[in-house]
């Protein structure tokens, strides 16, 4: 058996059961690291924006505190730093009321409500986290600017890109990918290989075993080396061939004429075994009733029978075919033996009547020719005693007339009575050949008689 070829259907389920568990399991596995990894880059990114907002913070307000009113080249170093899209620091009116109109409405909120806002937007078509902290004065700022302490003098806005960590998420994400897509089919190859290795091989030796045993071919071997579950298998399977092997043999043995094979049944539910016993039963059954026929034949018992009604199936059908056989034998003997006994009580008259074929018809032919030659021959016996008879009387009647003249004609006298001593001599001859042929009529329809019998 190709391996190749057997293998498709099944190792082609196994490997897309697997494919489909492998790409499950690790799709979900995948989807949890994608995630994880999302929210970490992120969260890191929120971080990294905080602290720069919340540096900048202490740093202007420290600055601030210390009587430093121009914070530019603070602001202009940080929107150096990486990611780092935009800063703003607006004053509010207490500090300067046309910069302040510069406010956008969140910063406005920012300033009425002083609290931090911190949010993910979009920044020219670009995603960023959107960081706005109040700056509030303390004592130490109210010294050198108007207004009290508790009041904002300004607004600190800050947007941090995420440009270069959703990058950085979008590699992670197809370098997962590839790691689970490779890992899966690693995972995949190993699994079809050991199934093939350890399952499919077998499963396809033993799948090729039972073919054979299905085409009724008990040859070869059966080779069973493992102890798990198809080791199981292939002792069932081996075990099914030596039992079916068996059984041909016994099969075998019957058709060579051997009925004294023993049939191994092997339990209550062995069907092919007892089938096996009832053919040796029908078997041994016709045998003795063919050897009881032959018996009887032998013995000229011709008219034994036995009792069909015993027999099944064909078997009855073989032993009605002996009967009738038996029946056709001895039809055309018995009807003949009845018309030789006939024969022997001297009617000739009596024929086969019967319908016959073949030597049959040869046996009828023989008796019936026999009878018509029997009544033939005694006629010719009759019409020759009846021809000497009348010989007799005329040769009496000649006599009578030459005993007037007996003087006269002595020596013609003496010259008829030489003639009829020969007559008598004849007619005497003629008698004992009729006597003879009948006895010879008797004997040959006795010997015909036998014959039939023989026959």
């Amino acid at each position: 058996m190709d391996l190749q070829k057997s293998s498709k259907s099944v190792s082609k389920k196994i490997s897309l059961s697997v494919a489909a568990g492998l790409v499950a399991v690790l799709g979900l596995v995948l989807i949890f690291i994608v995630y994880y990894s999302q929210e970490s880059k992120l969260e890191s990114a929120k971080e990294i924006a905080h602290e720069i907002n919340e540096t900048m913070k202490h740093s202007i307000l420290f600055s601030m505190g210390e009587g430093v009113t121009n914070v530019e080249p603070f602001v202009e170093r940080v929107k150096k730093l990486d990611n780092v899209t935009e800063v703003r620091i607006i004053p509010t009116k207490i500090i300067n009321e046309s910069k302040a109109e510069g406010m956008n409405p969140l910063e406005k909120e920012v300033v009425k409500t002083k609290a931090d806002y911190f949010a993910e937007s979009d920044f020219n078509d670009i995603p960023v986290f959107h960081s706005i902290a109040p700056l509030v004065a303390d004592e130490s700022c109210v010294s050198c600017h108007e207004g009290k302490a508790g009041d904002v003098f300004a607004t600190l806005s800050v947007k941090y890109s995420l440009v270069n960590t959703n990058a950085a998420i979008l590699r992670e994400k197809i370098g997962s990918l590839i790691l689970v897509a490779g890992l899966a089919l690693f995972v995949w190859f190993m699994i079809v290989y050991l199934v093939k290795k350890n399952v499919l091989i077998d499963l396809f030796r033993y799948m090729d075993n039972i073919k054979k045993l299905a085409l009724g071919d008990v040859s070869g071997e059966i080779v069973v080396n493992r102890q798990d579950e198809f080791g199981q298998l292939g002792d069932s399977l081996k075990k099914l061939k030596e039992n079916l092997a068996d059984q041909a043999a016994v099969v075998s043995e019957f058709s060579k004429g051997n009925l004294d094979v023993d049939v191994k049944v092997l339990s209550e539910n062995d069907m092919l075994g007892k089938a096996v016993v009832e053919i040796k039963k029908s078997l041994t059954l016709l045998s003795k009733d063919a050897d009881h026929l032959t018996a009887a034949a032998r013995e000229g018992h011709l008219s034994e029978k036995v009792d069909n009604q015993k027999h099944n199936g064909v078997f009855r059908k073989i032993v009605e075919g002996f009967t009738a056989t038996f029946d056709y034998l001895t039809a055309p003997i018995k009807e003949g033996a009845v018309v030789l006994g006939k024969f022997a009580t001297g009617n000739l008259t009596a024929r086969v009547t019967g319908e016959y074929k073949g030597e049959h018809q040869l046996i009828k032919n023989s008796i019936n020719d026999l009878g018509t030659s029997l009544s033939s021959l005694i006629r010719s016996v009759n019409d020759a005693v009846e021809a000497t008879a009348s010989a007799s009387n005329q040769v009496s009647s000649s006599s009578e007339e030459m005993a007037a003249g007996a003087q006269e004609q002595s020596a013609q006298t003496h010259e008829i009575a030489s003639a009829i001593e020969e007559m008598t001599k004849t007619i005497y001859e003629t008698t004992r050949n009729a006597g003879e042929a009948s006895k010879n009529a008797k004997q040959s329809s006795a010997q015909a008689q036998k014959g039939v019998i023989k026959i």
